[in-house]
């Protein structure tokens, strides 16, 4: 069974390289939205079971998309919080806007596939529930 990943990125390069490294794997069903409007609408009409989420982006960042998702009525994703900013409030305030892991840029391709697998996980314990 196919994994359903969303990459959320309003740079037109990460999502590229992002979607490389997802797509290498045969069982990823992967998609892709620019700004956190379009990853709220993308979860409203598709269940996802991993969200890539960059933090700052324009329209709608990262942690308000993330609250608008978590208001869903449908089955929650993992939410991973992707920045360019290590420092620990940016962190802190991703987890407390409801994401579910944070993941900092520059990852490596090995990084991010342990995120996603670690969301994984974290979304089959959810179904089990």
């Amino acid at each position: 069974m196919s994994s359903r990943i969303l990459i959320v990125d309003d740079n037109p390069l990460v999502q590229d390289l992002t979607q490389l490294i997802l797509q290498q794997r045969e069982d990823f069903l992967v998609d892709s939205a620019w700004h956190g409007a379009e990853a709220v609408r993308a979860c409203a009409e598709e269940q996802y079971d991993v969200v890539l989420m960059d933090c700052q982006m324009p329209i709608m960042d990262g942690p308000e998309a993330t609250r608008c998702i978590r208001k869903l009525g449908t089955r929650q994703p993992v939410i991973i919080g992707i920045s360019g900013h290590a420092i620990k409030t940016c962190k802190e305030q991703c987890l407390a806007a409801g994401m579910d892991d944070f993941l900092t840029k520059p990852y490596t391709s090995e990084q991010l596939l342990a995120a996603v697998a670690n969301g994984l996980e974290i979304a089959a314990r959810r179904c089990a529930a």
